[in-house]
């Protein structure tokens, strides 16, 4: 414990207005004449400071994220990337938001589309390419979830329309979980999706992407016979 330690304001602490409650009860409970019961701006925290002073955390944390989202989707319109890192793509030094095509990935994205579309299922598709040591996007190994990915979240190899030139940005987004806090993500309706053409960003042609079929093909087996992979793409 901090003797002589005060923090300048209670929003100093954006726990927001459940948390900012539950956080005084502690500390008066447990430390009832620590200093860092009181602040420097306004002296003894009591029940209305602490109710006040979280209702005003909590709106700046909610206008926060209303800004980064509003920033983002102009970002989004200037057909620059809003964040995070695609499978096939690396930044442009220099410009930021701005990507290009990482030509070994984008190897291996087109080899992924030609697979699946002569037959092969994702599960064979990741065996080869572990096979092969080829860099999946995260972690050490391809998995079939990694090209099947999720049909109503839109991600994995498969479903991502950036590979033929479409850029799709707020298909989910990123809620706090009151009873755990964690972060959990939700799908948004497709009338809050923002759509914008990125045709220098397109890695397979359009009618190799259009012969993904989602729900994927009941009809494939996951087994392919010894000496089928050179014909579905996947050999050496």
């Amino acid at each position: 414990m901090i003797e002589n330690e005060k923090i300048d304001c209670i929003d100093s602490l954006i726990f927001g207005l459940n948390r900012t409650a539950i956080w005084r009860k502690k500390m008066a409970a447990q430390y009832p004449c620590d200093p860092r019961n009181s602040c420097v701006n306004g002296g003894r925290m009591d029940t209305m400071q602490v109710g006040m002073h979280g209702i005003v955390g909590q709106m700046q944390r909610e206008e926060g994220a209303k800004k980064v989202r509003r920033g983002m989707a102009g970002v989004i319109r200037e057909g620059r990337s809003a964040g995070g890192r695609a499978y096939g793509y690396q930044p442009i030094l220099g410009k930021p938001g701005r990507l290009e095509i990482e030509k070994a990935e984008a190897g291996i994205i087109t080899r992924i589309f030609t697979a699946y579309a002569a037959g092969a299922s994702p599960r064979i598709i990741a065996a080869k390419i572990n096979s092969e040591g080829g860099a999946p996007p995260r972690g050490l190994r391809w998995n079939a979830s990694t090209i099947n990915g999720n049909g109503k979240r839109g991600n994995g190899i498969l479903r991502n329309p950036l590979y033929a030139g479409t850029q799709i940005w707020n298909r989910v987004r990123m809620v706090k979980d009151p009873a755990t806090g964690r972060r959990v993500s939700r799908v948004n309706p497709e009338t809050e999706w923002h759509t914008t053409a990125a045709p220098h960003l397109r890695i397979v042609d359009q009618r190799l992407f259009d012969q993904r079929t989602f729900p994927h093909r009941a009809s494939v087996s996951t087994h392919v016979p010894c000496g089928r992979t050179d014909a579905l793409g996947l050999g050496d």
